[in-house]
């Protein structure tokens, strides 16, 4: 048994992407003996702790973890806790029984390293590559963490190959990093067909529906797909727009979007919605459009995949790396060329989202293709593999360092 201890401070009550993440893999770990692949016989099992959130013990004893409740909720406060009050609390925890230290969101206590053996999770270089689709006070914050996050910890993960091309790119001498994409739980993110789809579909009124699932913020182009659905929708006369998402920052450009949309009636604004609920509406959809211009990984397209729904995504982001052939690509494929979007380049990227709405609500062999591409693609990726290898990693940094596994 490997005693690991996690980060789990930063995931919010309703958590998106990498916040998601945290959670699944957690999951993943805190089951760690319940139906592991037989590759995985060799690796230690886990012994999971989680520092959380104060108000937060209720969901990691359900998520079969063991919650430390000692971070304070308001974010300026975790923050100050993180580099203040964490490290000697993780220092005295060390000295009773050495763990491995895995801290999930880009940041970690830097006063531990060289003390306790610590992963760091680096999700995208966002906040160097596309300072503009952030508050500049994060800007700052996560520039300096994430610079010493790269060059002190002993070992990182990258959420993709593109991740970590960019961290060669941008930190010269980082610190070793792994590859380890997301995973799905496809006993929820799967083509069966439910009760509850069905009343997902009653409740948006029946009729055919584009879906797009995130945070509404600009680098996921939600204004540019606002417009090209609402030129498409001059022809497609049942077609809806579902926008399945919580508001974020720099909402300016998409209310101005669906304020001047002539067919705002038909665009449904769901909020945040959880995660059991989301295979419904996937199954649902005619269509998931995610034409994020930037991203880590891309969460919402490979879930959309294994539900068989047919996909729009952005051309060089990482979802190329596992999109199937048959899914439209839209947009720049130089990071360069998204960064300084032009109003040319934005127009041209509407009228492909316009054509790709079309095609893929009007082409029944294209549709075929996807339904069948999709799931299959998507079943490679399982939060319980993506956990094996955390396992791997936890436990050639634990050999690396000296510390020792116990009995359960």
């Amino acid at each position: 048994m490997l005693n690991v201890i996690m980060d789990v401070s930063a995931v919010p009550r309703q958590p998106v992407g990498a916040g998601r993440y945290v959670l699944n893999v957690a999951q993943a770990l805190g089951a760690r003996s319940a139906g592991q692949p037989s590759e995985a016989a060799l690796l230690p099992d886990i012994s999971l702790r989680v520092v959380s959130q104060r108000r937060d013990t209720e969901r990691w004893n359900a998520a079969g973890t063991s919650p430390d409740a000692v971070v304070p909720t308001n974010r300026f406060h975790r923050l100050l806790w993180e580099q203040m009050r964490l490290p000697t609390y993780l220092v005295d925890q060390y000295s009773q029984e050495p763990f491995i230290w895995h801290s999930p969101h880009y940041t970690f206590p830097w006063k531990v390293s060289g003390k306790i053996p610590t992963i760091v999770t680096i999700h995208d270089t966002t906040f160097f590559d596309f300072p503009q689709f952030h508050e500049r006070k994060k800007v700052t914050f996560f520039r300096r963490a994430i610079q010493r996050s790269v060059f002190t910890a002993d070992r990182l993960i990258a959420v993709s190959e593109h991740t970590a091309e960019r961290i060669d790119d941008l930190f010269p001498r980082h610190r070793p990093v792994t590859v380890i994409p997301h995973g799905i739980d496809h006993r929820h993110f799967n083509t069966t067909r439910t009760v509850a789809d069905q009343a997902v579909i009653d409740r948006l009124g029946g009729n055919p529906f584009a879906l797009f699932v995130g945070t509404l913020e600009p680098r996921k182009q939600v204004d540019l797909l606002i417009r090209a659905f609402d030129a498409v929708a001059e022809r497609q006369r049942d077609l809806r727009l579902v926008l399945a998402g919580r508001d974020g920052w720099g909402m300016a450009r998409i209310e101005e979007a669906l304020y001047s949309a002539k067919h705002k009636d038909r665009i449904l604004r769901l909020g945040y919605v959880a995660e059991e609920e989301l295979p419904a509406l996937y199954r649902a959809a005619a269509v998931t459009i995610y034409p994020s211009s930037v991203e880590g990984f891309g969460l919402p397209a490979l879930e959309a995949m294994a539900c068989g729904s047919p996909l729009i995504i952005a051309k060089g982001t990482p979802m190329d790396s596992f999109a199937p052939a048959a899914a439209i690509r839209v947009g720049a494929t130089q990071a360069t060329e998204r960064a300084t979007q032009s109003p040319e380049s934005a127009e041209k990227i509407q009228d492909e989202l316009i054509a790709a709405i079309e095609a893929t609500v009007t082409d029944g062999p294209l549709r075929a293709e996807q339904l069948v591409a999709g799931p299959k693609t998507a079943a490679a990726y399982t939060w319980g593999r993506t956990a094996d290898q955390h396992r791997a990693l936890y436990a050639e940094l634990a050999d690396e360092r000296g510390v020792r596994t116990h009995g359960p």
